[in-house]
């Protein structure tokens, strides 16, 4: 119920600031704090037992690390990911010039559910993140670099990201007729 009424707040926080002429920086709060307690799958629970128990040898590797610094609290942990996917995604649109507040509207009414529920989405945000630094105007070799590494690094958020990153030198490809 909880997890309902929350939700139905982030969309109509989100619907009401959609055409603001400047940032509404609420609307990504309240997507932050749906995604720190989405309770509403049986993932925020499974993962609170291994944060507890078996971290040290979980799988993405970055996980460990990350519940190293987050002294010992699941909520401080989901923080970090969640914390650090969103703001990876708000710089993606940043970079894009994408309206921020319409980019919250269209995030909560589409993606909010699928967003809070798996640690992926911080390896999918690296992933993009990197991705539009390879994608934007006036690169330094620095870019490059930073863009690599995030692109690189997504596969230690979660190892399904091995297919986008194996799939990436396509995108650079550029087809004719």
């Amino acid at each position: 119920i909880i997890n309902f009424v929350l939700m139905n707040v982030v969309f109509f926080i989100a619907y009401l600031n959609k055409d603001k002429g400047y940032r509404v920086m609420f609307t990504w709060f309240m997507i932050l704090i749906f995604c720190l307690y989405a309770f509403w799958d049986t993932d925020y629970f499974s993962f609170r037992y291994i944060f507890h128990t078996e971290l040290k040898g979980f799988r993405d590797p970055l996980y460990y690390y990350l519940g190293e610094v987050s002294f010992g609290s699941y909520t401080i942990f989901r923080l970090l990911i969640w914390g650090t996917a969103l703001y990876l995604f708000k710089k993606t649109i940043d970079r894009f010039k994408i309206s921020s507040n319409i980019a919250a509207f269209i995030f909560a009414i589409f993606y909010l559910l699928t967003f809070s529920f798996g640690r992926i989405s911080l390896g999918i945000a690296m992933y993009f993140y990197g991705v539009s630094i390879l994608l934007s105007d006036n690169k330094k070799m620095s870019d490059y670099v930073w863009g690599l590494l995030l692109i690189a690094g997504s596969y230690l958020g979660h190892r399904a990201m091995i297919v986008p990153i194996v799939l990436t030198p396509i995108m650079m490809l550029r087809p004719n007729k």
